[in-house]
C-alpha cells in the first residue's frame, strides 16, 4: 500500500539512482542519500539545469568512479499523488563541485546537472538546409538531431507570422541553430516565440507570448499573497493555504527609463536595405503600437501598460515620437528563388515585426521581481515557466481597518513565471520565482 506524504511533506523522493555506459544494467541506488537537489527552469533554456548533494558513508563515490559522465535518475512526488511519480527526470552529472570529506568513511558531494540532450547538443556541430514554417524547422532539427519531441501546443492556431523560409545551418549545434530561427520567429502582433523545456515532461515546448498571455492563471481561484501579518501567522492555517503564502520579495534594476531610450525599447527607427533590388525599407516603432495591436486582438485586457510613462515629454512632445536608437540591416531577396531566406520580408510592416519582437523582450525584462514560495500548489498545478501566477499583495502601512479592498493593485496581479529554481530539501520544496508582466490587471476577483 502506497504511504501519502504527510501534510508537513511538501514532496517526497520515490526513487533515484546513478547510472553510466561503464556500469552496464547496474544501478547505484541513492534515494535515500540525496541531501537537497535544485532544478532550474527557464523561458530561455531549451533544457533543465541544476544541482544535487549526495551524502555517502558507503563510499560509493569510490565505488562508482565519478568520471563526470554519469546519469542521475530521479523520481519524485507532491502531497497529493502519494507515491505515484509525478516527476521523472534524467540528468547527466558532468562536473563535481565540490566535495567535504568528514571522518573517513563520510563525505558530501556537490554535483551540476544538465539534460543530456543539452550536454551532447555540444558535441554536434553541423550544416543542413532547412525548408518551412519556423516553428516546424525548429521541431524538425529537435526531433532529429537531439532525439527530443517538441510540444507546439503553446503556439497561437496561426503559428508564426513568417512565411515558409529557407535555413542554411552553418556549422553550429542544434540548439545554437534553434536559438536562431526561435529569435525570428514572432506572431503577427510581433510577440516573440519562447523554446524552453518544462519540469512535468520530458518534451521541449515551443510557444509565443501571445498564447502565454491568453492563459488564467493557474492559481486564479487561491492567489498567492504578500503581507507581514501573513508569513507572521500559518500555524492554524491548512497546508494550500500555508503555501498561498509568499514568503520573500525581491526587486531589482526596474523602471530603467535611460536604459529605455539607449535601447530603444518604447520608440526607434527600423531599415533594411535589399542588396538585390536596392529597395530599402523604413518604419519607426513605437511599443504603443505594439500594445495596441495586442489589446485589438484580446491579447491583453487592459489599457494600463506597465512598460513605460504615456504622459512624459519632451521638447514638447512625447518620448515615443523620438527614435533614439536606428537599426538597419541587409538582406537578399530572390537567393532562392520563391523562397524567402530567414531575414527576408515582403514589405515594412513585416520587417518591423523584428523591433517589435525586441521590444517585448525587453519589457519582460523590465519589470522582473523574484518571490520565495512554497512549491506545493505549483506541484499540484503541474504550473511551471510559460504559465501564469496570481501574486497579491497588501497595501501594509496604508491599509485601514475595516477597509473592503485592502489589495495594492499596482502590484497585484496575473505575472508570466520566467524563471523557476525549485529547491527539494528533506521535506520541503521551495521555488524561487522570477516573474514578470506587461500589464496590470484589471480583475483581481
Amino acid at each position: 500500500m502506497a504511504v501519502t506524504p504527510t501534510l508537513e511533506q511538501e514532496f517526497k523522493f520515490v526513487e533515484a539512482f546513478i547510472s553510466a555506459d561503464r556500469l552496464g544494467e547496474e544501478e547505484i541506488d541513492v534515494t535515500q542519500r540525496i541531501y537537497e537537489l535544485v532544478i532550474y527552469e527557464s523561458m530561455e533554456t531549451p533544457y533543465l539545469e541544476g544541482e544535487v548533494a549526495i551524502s555517502d558513508d558507503a563510499a560509493l563515490m569510490e565505488k562508482i568512479k565519478i568520471q563526470g559522465t554519469e546519469l542521475l535518475t530521479v523520481s519524485l512526488t507532491g502531497v497529493e499523488r502519494g507515491l505515484d511519480p509525478k516527476i521523472t527526470k534524467t540528468f547527466v552529472m558532468y562536473n563535481m563541485k565540490r566535495a567535504v570529506r568528514g571522518t573517513d568513511n563520510t563525505g558530501v558531494y556537490l554535483f551540476d546537472l544538465i539534460e543530456p540532450h543539452a550536454y551532447y547538443n555540444e558535441l554536434k556541430t553541423y550544416s543542413r538546409a532547412y525548408t518551412g514554417k519556423i516553428e516546424n524547422v525548429i521541431t524538425q532539427i529537435i526531433n532529429s538531431e537531439l532525439g527530443q519531441k517538441v510540444d507546439q501546443s503553446y503556439l497561437i492556431k496561426e503559428g508564426s507570422a513568417q512565411n515558409i523560409i529557407k535555413y542554411l545551418v552553418p556549422y553550429l549545434t542544434p540548439l545554437e541553430a534553434c536559438d536562431i530561427l526561435r529569435d525570428r520567429a514572432t506572431t503577427r502582433n510581433g510577440s516573440p516565440f519562447f523554446l524552453y523545456a518544462s519540469l512535468y515532461d520530458n518534451a521541449l515546448r515551443l510557444g509565443d507570448l501571445d498564447k502565454i498571455l491568453q492563459q488564467n492563471a493557474y492559481n486564479k481561484k487561491l492567489p498567492m499573497i504578500y503581507s507581514g501579518a501573513a508569513v507572521a501567522n500559518t500555524e492554524d492555517q491548512d497546508q494550500m493555504r500555508k503555501a498561498s503564502i509568499i514568503k520573500n520579495v525581491t526587486r531589482r534594476n526596474q523602471n530603467d527609463t535611460r536604459s529605455d531610450f539607449e535601447q530603444g525599447s518604447i520608440s526607434s527607427f527600423y531599415t533594411n536595405t535589399d542588396l538585390s533590388t536596392g529597395i530599402s525599407y523604413r518604419t519607426h516603432t513605437r511599443i504603443q503600437d505594439v500594445l495596441n495591436s495586442m489589446e485589438t486582438g484580446k491579447v491583453i485586457q487592459s489599457k494600463d501598460q506597465s512598460i513605460y510613462d504615456e504622459d512624459q515629454k519632451h521638447e514638447g512632445k512625447r518620448v515615443d515620437t523620438f527614435n533614439p536608437v536606428y537599426h538597419h540591416q541587409i538582406s537578399s531577396s530572390n537567393s532562392f528563388g520563391n523562397i524567402r531566406s530567414i531575414h527576408d520580408e515582403p514589405n515594412a510592416d513585416s520587417f518591423s515585426l523584428k523591433v517589435r519582437n525586441y521590444m517585448l523582450r525587453d519589457a519582460l525584462y523590465k519589470n522582473m521581481i523574484n518571490v520565495s514560495i512554497s512549491g506545493v500548489t505549483m506541484m499540484a498545478a503541474s504550473a511551471g515557466v510559460g504559465d501564469i501566477i496570481r501574486l497579491n499583495f497588501l497595501k501594509g502601512s496604508n491599509t485601514t481597518e475595516g477597509e473592503k479592498d485592502p489589495l495594492d493593485k499596482r502590484q497585484s496581479g496575473d505575472y508570466i513565471i520566467y524563471r523557476a529554481k525549485h529547491m527539494f530539501r528533506q521535506t520541503t520544496h521551495n521555488v524561487s520565482v522570477g516573474a514578470t508582466r506587461i500589464v496590470y490587471t484589471e480583475d483581481l476577483n
